[in-house]
């Protein structure tokens, strides 16, 4: 067991968080072929007390979230090949030595209920995970979202990060950074275009432009297009969203890239970590890109500063 996020140091959280995760996502993409299709399966245990963390008391094991969270983005990675899906799941347990009850139940969920992801055992009772609303426990309205707020978004172009931009804005109406590691495609990008135009459209326009390079469209390779055409229609939707939200008063909304400077909010509304500024960077390691096609470099970097930035807020 590791000791609570409060007591390690940067280098501790690193190093579990390489054996915890890394090692994981390492063996993973070395057997990515190899744990395909249906009768094929990835289980990954963890001690967070049972209940995945949402319990009353804190997540006895905290770095069991990061393999949980990276075991998600993996079934859904999964749920999207040709081959079909694998069994994938997570499965928390609470903290005690024994290990032939855990063996056990291990055993019993690769045998049974394929459709849930995650899966905890308690007090000798098993529990899922759902949501439910509920009121901010100490009864304050919380913080107050303006026109005078200031948004930095990273993963800005993810489908559910930009749903969220634009309800932030309608709300707000305030002033967005939007990160992403896309460029924030033309409003007359014809890909995206022929996307929102139906995705049957769009198939079919990319497999009459591979005809006409001489290639062959198989759907595999169609597919990663349109994943990628669908994150570009994204970023263009926050930046759609934020705009309409703030007319007719002028704001700042564009897609920041990998490699291109961002406007310096630091200096004209001051230090992002001010009462009037909302940083919001949403959690997960989902890429566009397979897991054996992404680069060594894009993962470690996903699986390492998101963890650490989380460790040293």
């Amino acid at each position: 067991m590791e000791p609570s996020l409060p007591e390690l140091d940067l280098a501790q959280f690193r190093e579990l968080n390489r054996v915890r995760v890394k090692n994981l996502y390492t063996t993973m993409r070395a057997l990515y072929d190899a744990v395909a299709g249906p009768g094929k399966f990835l289980i990954a245990a963890t001690r967070l007390g049972g209940l995945h963390g949402y319990g009353p008391v804190s997540a006895a094991a905290p770095l069991g979230g990061s393999v949980t969270g990276f075991t998600k983005a993996y079934r859904i990675e999964q749920r999207m090949r040709e081959a079909g899906a694998p069994l994938v799941k997570a499965v928390d347990f609470e903290v005690s030595r024994k290990t032939a009850e855990p063996a056990d139940l291990l055993l019993a969920e690769t045998l049974a209920d394929p459709g849930v992801v995650e899966a905890g055992y308690c007090d000798g009772l098993r529990y899922g995970v759902t949501l439910t609303e509920q009121p901010a426990r100490d009864g304050e309205p919380g913080m107050t979202l303006d026109e005078r707020t200031v948004f930095v978004i990273t993963g800005a172009a993810g489908g559910i990060t930009s749903a969220l931009v634009a309800d932030l804005a309608v709300a707000s109406r305030g002033t967005f950074y939007l990160l992403d590691l896309v460029d924030a495609p033309a409003a007359d990008d014809p890909y995206v275009q022929s996307l929102r135009a139906g995705e049957d459209a769009l198939k079919q326009k990319l497999i009459h432009e591979a005809r006409a390079a001489g290639e062959r469209p198989t759907p595999a390779a169609i597919n990663r297009r349109i994943m990628e055409i669908e994150r570009r229609e994204a970023a263009l939707r926050a930046v759609e969203a934020v705009t309409a939200a703030a007319e007719p008063r002028s704001i700042a909304a564009s897609i920041c890239s990998t490699g291109t400077p961002c406007p310096p909010w630091s200096t004209r509304f001051g230090s992002v970590t001010a009462a009037s500024t909302c940083c919001c960077t949403p959690a997960g390691c989902l890429s566009t890109a397979r897991c054996p096609k992404r680069s060594r470099r894009s993962s470690t970097w996903s699986l390492t500063s998101r963890p650490t930035a989380f460790s040293t807020c």
